[in-house]
């Protein structure tokens, strides 16, 4: 980057706030990696009443341009959530993991729920092995996959032989 001499493409295109040129102050810059992170892991509304009270702030001030961009940014966070499903209350985080055994293998299936909406999930499939090995394949797997902490709640649904 020191032989940068102007911003990139992204920058002009303000899709980059330019860092590397040194556009953005580095308190500025962690503001905005913290927010991302916190929208990744699902605390939205967080961001939200951030971006409208400085928004407010900006149109009190007359800033009306900033305000405009805090704006567009609340709305294409609104669009991105308003399509995720709560699905439990009081802004849950947990994992939900289910266990399915069929005559070809066993798969294990995971959903990721934070702050009550899902947020991801990841399946797996172990073939060759049969129901009799699920218990085994379980507690290996959670004790390599949660190896550093489980999750605030891991509901472990049954087994179910499926043909």
């Amino acid at each position: 980057m020191k032989n940068r001499v102007r911003p990139c493409l992204y920058y002009h295109m303000h899709q980059c706030p330019a860092p590397c040129m040194n556009k953005i102050s580095s308190q500025d810059y962690h503001k905005n990696v913290f927010r991302i992170c916190a929208l990744l892991e699902g605390k939205s509304e967080e961001i939200l009443i951030q971006l409208r009270t400085s928004m407010e702030t900006a149109s009190d001030n007359l800033a009306f341009e900033e305000a405009a961009v805090l704006r567009d940014q609340i709305f294409a966070i609104e669009h991105t959530i308003e399509q995720q499903a709560v699905i439990l209350p009081g802004k849950t985080d947990t994992d939900v993991l289910n266990l399915f055994a069929t005559i070809n293998g066993v798969a294990l299936a995971q959903v990721f729920v934070r702050n009550g909406s899902i947020i991801d999930s990841q399946s797996h499939f172990w073939p060759g092995l049969t129901e009799n090995d699920s218990w085994d394949l379980l507690l290996s797997f959670l004790s390599q996959y949660y190896a550093l902490a489980l999750p605030p709640r891991l509901p472990l649904t049954r087994l179910v032989l499926r043909n």
